[in-house]
């Protein structure tokens, strides 16, 4: 049986094959736009690795949102954005999830720093000859910190998604096809149980630093 070089990937695949088994790239799609003359050609194109059935089961509800926005240079995520570590969680990026949680605590003691910091000081207003209290502008400060981390929180999620499923794309083609269906079975969709477990695990970790805080 002959092989051919997969036009996205490069990978040698079989001759019979109409998508690749490596990045999911279909060929016919690609013949169209390789007998586009060199001069009408869109040369930002590039098939994708998203459009294809396994990738659909993997990305699971709103496959469709999800797609227009991996066509995009950079993509805004509101779910992100307003539930942060919960949207990893329901997404199945569970490092991720605890990434953003040690992220969110690091915030919060970063914007407490910051209030204690401007608490210290003073801002005198000397042309009313008046001193203008730290506290009318520390709250103010701190919310604008947490808008900007929260807004790169949405700006990326988008990005770490598309790389998250391209991880688990190229693991569930390398396996064999009862490993590949077991394998799908916890790596694609969505997951109510993480994000249930989420708030427990919060729990667990503040009771633990509690008790640790008591009796240290």
């Amino acid at each position: 049986m002959e092989e051919k070089k997969c036009p996205r990937c490069k990978a040698d695949v079989y001759e019979n094959t109409d998508t690749c088994p490596i990045c999911g790239c279909r060929y016919e799609t690609a013949k169209e736009q390789n007998a586009v003359p060199p001069a009408e050609r869109d040369w930002n194109y590039a098939p994708s690795v998203f459009e294809n059935d396994l990738m659909k089961r993997l990305v699971g509800e709103k496959y469709d949102s999800y797609l227009q926005a991996f066509r995009k240079a950079f993509s805004f995520n509101l779910s992100a954005f307003l539930f942060g570590s919960v949207w990893y969680a329901y997404r199945r990026m569970f490092l991720g999830c605890i990434i953003i949680i040690v992220l969110d605590i690091l915030a919060v003691i970063a914007a407490a720093g910051l209030n204690l910091l401007i608490a210290v000081l003073e801002m005198p207003d000397f042309s009313q000859g008046i001193s203008i209290s730290s506290h009318d502008y520390a709250l103010p400060v701190c919310l604008l910190v947490a808008l900007i981390y929260k807004a790169i929180v949405g700006l990326s999620a988008n990005g770490i998604y598309k790389i998250s499923l391209e991880k688990r794309f190229v693991k569930a083609n390398s396996l064999n096809p009862a490993e590949k269906e077991h394998y799908l079975r916890s790596a694609s969709g969505t997951s109510i149980t993480g994000v249930i477990a989420l708030p427990l695990l919060a729990i667990f970790a503040f009771s633990a630093f509690y008790l640790f805080y008591i009796y240290s």
